[in-house]
């Protein structure tokens, strides 16, 4: 069962790796981040925490997928690119 704390400390994780990985994909593809990554990531976790003070549980499970779904995509193209510019 999550708590209120939890869920606030979760929703700010996904929301850090949420924005951080979208720019570094942005970086490591050649592009500068744009601003609307930081202020996507910042009203998640405005959101998130939000939720989190009404329904802890719902914050949480919705914070996991969000880390999960970034380190899927973003996370998984700037590694493969990483990879990709020190084994070539």
């Amino acid at each position: 069962m999550a708590t209120v704390a939890s869920a606030r400390s979760l929703s700010i994780a996904a929301a850090l790796t949420a924005g951080g990985l979208s720019a570094a994909n942005s970086i490591t593809s050649g592009k500068a981040p744009r601003l609307a990554t930081a202020f996507g990531a910042f009203g998640l976790a405005i959101g998130l925490t939000a939720l989190a003070g009404f329904a802890p549980g719902v914050a949480a499970a919705f914070a996991i997928t969000v880390i999960l779904t970034a380190l899927l995509t973003s996370g998984a193209a700037t590694i493969t690119r990483i990879t990709r510019n020190v084994f070539s």
